[in-house]
């Protein structure tokens, strides 16, 4: 019998079930990280995101912990960005490595970390609620702490600006 390696025992790491996801199809005239980081922050907490510097219509973004990555990528996949929909894959990677300072990567702001940001939402894990509200991208937006003598028509002239309203 083989002898057993010092330390603990780790499941390898299957295909699919890593922390860095990869993007592509982004339009790359408007997709900036702050704004992958706000969309992929709706599924897990988002620690780096780098758009690639040869290839600026993809990106990746890792985060804290496979878990987030994988609603991430269910969730998101086709999803419709800029008008073009957007196609996600788990990456080889296990973490998005920060540009050297003095780079022209890093003067552009094409990677950025997020790991200490205060919007995380999902600080505790799969224990934080917000982790039991996930769903699919959708025209419907839910909005709270509606002043109490708010009318209906006060809201549709705050809203109608961004589009067309269905009530």
């Amino acid at each position: 019998q083989a002898p057993r390696p010092a330390g603990p025992i780790t499941a390898p790491l299957l295909p699919g079930s890593g922390k860095v996801l990869l993007v592509n199809n982004l339009n790359q005239e408007r997709v900036t990280c702050d704004c992958l980081f706000k969309l992929f922050g709706t599924c897990g907490d988002v620690m780096r995101v780098k758009i690639l510097f040869h290839k600026r219509n993809m990106a990746l973004i890792e985060f804290r912990d496979s878990s987030h990555a994988a609603q991430a990528k269910t969730h998101l996949n086709n999803c419709a960005l800029f008008n073009s929909n957007i196609n996600i894959m788990v990456s080889k990677m296990n973490e998005v490595p920060m540009p050297p300072a003095d780079s022209q990567e890093s003067y552009e702001g094409l990677t950025q970390d997020y790991s200490s940001s205060p919007l995380h939402r999902f600080k505790l894990g799969a224990s934080s609620r917000n982790a039991n509200n996930i769903t699919f991208p959708n025209q419907s937006l839910h909005i709270n702490n509606i002043p109490d003598g708010a009318t209906q028509e006060q809201l549709v002239a705050v809203f109608a600006m961004f589009g067309q309203l269905e009530l």
